[in-house]
């Protein structure tokens, strides 16, 4: 895994939000709720119950933030067409998701 300061390139967000750390702690809470909603929605789905639609939204929140690593890793998930495989891509989700959540809030204290 990449150390945790290469995780997030947070450039993007600090020029949207003006360098207001009260935006971007609020930017960083509503990734994570959003984030974790997903995970658990994903993780009760199938592919064709819309497995690949929660990955495919974790795909976007992981961009905007500027989490690359995440985004690709949900990329390729959202290509896979086999259920076979789901748990193990959520499996590479989550090591990735909670590696960036621990370096926002590493950030935020």
């Amino acid at each position: 895994m990449q150390e945790m300061k290469n995780l997030v390139d947070l450039t993007n967000l600090r020029e949207i939000t003006e360098g207001d750390t009260t935006l971007e702690q609020e930017l960083f809470t509503d990734f994570m709720g959003s984030f974790e909603s997903l995970l658990v929605s994903a993780n009760h789905k199938n592919i064709a119950a819309g497995w690949s639609d929660d990955v495919h939204a974790m795909k976007g929140l992981a961009m905007n933030l500027g989490a690359k690593q995440l985004a690709d890793i949900c990329h390729e998930a959202q290509q896979n067409d086999d259920d076979a495989q789901n748990a193990a891509f959520m499996q590479r989700i989550k090591d990735d998701y909670f590696a960036v959540k621990e370096y926002l809030i590493t950030i935020n204290n």
